[in-house]
């Protein structure tokens, strides 16, 4: 019986000393990839009238994360506004307080854009917005 009990207890000792060794299988099943961001905000971004316009735009964020942003008083610039950019749109395109943010950190990425007094005429349609 001494050798039964003897012969059990390496038994186990051995399978407890198996289970605590590290394998390569499931040390690999452990290991994480690198967490890779995409991301990108504009406050206006379309085509009128066949002709790309973006307006306020952070570019794409870094793979690696970070953080981006982009601001603007006003679009077009003019008499009532102190920091803007030219009229590229010939008056179809109007907004004050563009603001576009993207941020990647973490295990998440995360784009915000607003506009305010946003103003469209397209084809003599005039379509606006308070606070987008």
């Amino acid at each position: 019986m001494t050798s039964h009990r003897s012969h059990t207890f390496a038994t186990l000792s051995a399978l407890v000393l198996l289970a605590l060794m590290p394998n390569a299988s499931a040390q690999s099943s452990f290991e994480t990839t690198p967490t890779t961001f995409s991301g990108q905000a504009a406050a206006v971004k379309g085509t009128i009238l066949g002709v790309p316009i973006t307006v306020v735009d952070t570019g794409p964020v870094d793979v690696g994360g970070g953080a981006l942003e982009a601001h603007l008083l006003c679009y077009p610039d003019g008499p009532d506004c102190l920091v803007g950019l030219p009229d590229l749109t010939n008056g179809a395109v109007g907004a004050e307080v563009l603001n576009a943010t993207v941020v990647a950190q973490g295990n998440r990425s995360r784009a915000t854009a607003s506009a305010a007094e946003l103003r469209l005429n397209v084809a003599n349609q005039r379509i606006s917005a308070t606070l987008l």
